[in-house]
């Protein structure tokens, strides 16, 4: 498949696709910020298993993923691996909370993030 087999409207008027790109082999760094607070986590089992199939579907070998959970506080769970069966761990050992510290965790990612390497070209 290539630019020519997708089409882009907006407002009914076909767009140009200005760049269109195959998957990149570029390293990825990403981190999972689960919301785990009361008002979220109604369906614990089916939310764990959720996030263990959205690290399945995504994480490569050259990727790595680093796991917070956040409800009344911000817990880094996992830091930055690519170890599938840790991450899934983690994720195991979801705690549910009470409150939603949103901002805290959008800001302790950030810094994780901030963290990671950029060499060869790492995407973030």
């Amino acid at each position: 498949m290539g630019r020519d087999d997708f089409q882009i409207l907006e407002d009914g008027k076909p767009q140009k696709i200005a760049v269109f790109e195959r998957e990149s082999s570029t390293p990825l760094s990403i981190v999972l910020a689960i919301d785990a607070s009361e008002s979220v986590m109604t369906s614990e089992r089916l939310e764990k298993a959720a996030a263990k199939h959205f690290v399945h579907a995504l994480l490569r070998d050259q990727d790595e993923l680093d796991l917070m959970e956040f409800a009344d506080v911000v817990r880094e769970i996992v830091p930055f691996t690519n170890e599938k069966k840790r991450i899934e761990s983690g994720i195991n050992g979801i705690q549910r909370g009470d409150a939603t510290a949103l901002y805290d965790a959008v800001y302790l990612a950030s810094q994780r993030l901030d963290s990671t390497s950029e060499a060869n070209g790492r995407r973030r």
